[in-house]
């Protein structure tokens, strides 16, 4: 099961990870389960260094954390 959490401590970087949760986040991961193993996945908004929303991915294996980067049309996926 994939997890969100936001807790950032700053009402407007809040705000802006609730939507990446809602409109990205949410809407291309739904259903995903990791086929290994069964483990919950926590993706976790944090404040980067430049002051924005940034999501920390931490899932049960690499192979499900690649997936969901994949998923999300992430650069680092």
């Amino acid at each position: 099961m994939i997890k969100y959490k936001i807790k950032t401590g700053d009402k407007v970087v809040n705000a802006t990870a609730r939507i990446y949760r809602d409109e990205v986040y949410k809407p291309a991961l739904s259903g995903m389960r990791c086929k290994n193993h069964k483990g919950d996945t926590l993706i976790e908004f944090v404040i980067d260094e430049d002051g924005h929303a940034k999501a920390e991915i931490s899932a049960c294996c690499d192979e499900f954390r690649l997936r969901i980067l994949k998923k999300i049309d992430h650069p680092a996926g």
